[in-house]
């Protein structure tokens, strides 16, 4: 995890189950800061939020290992698009 505290709040919102879903990360943590760390533009991110059946598990890994938390709990956050 990077040492912007954004990362750590964030985690820690995911882990109380205070985010729900994927798109309620950018409320403490914005698309550009996430995009730059996974060394992607912020049109993949949007890409991902409007399209999630286009995710890869390389980028799952890539935001559960930023964020400090497990992979399933990232898959969670994208689970009521798939219902």
């Amino acid at each position: 995890m990077l040492n912007d505290v954004r990362y750590k709040a964030t985690s820690n919102l995911i882990k109380t189950q205070s985010i729900a879903e994927f798109e309620e990360i950018f409320h403490t943590l914005p698309k550009s800061t996430l995009a730059k760390a996974l060394r992607k533009n912020t049109s993949r991110i949007d890409d991902i939020i409007n399209n999630p059946t286009d995710l890869r598990y390389k980028d799952i890994k890539q935001m559960s290992q930023l964020l400090d938390v497990p992979c399933s709990m990232i898959i969670r956050l994208f689970d009521k698009d798939f219902t």
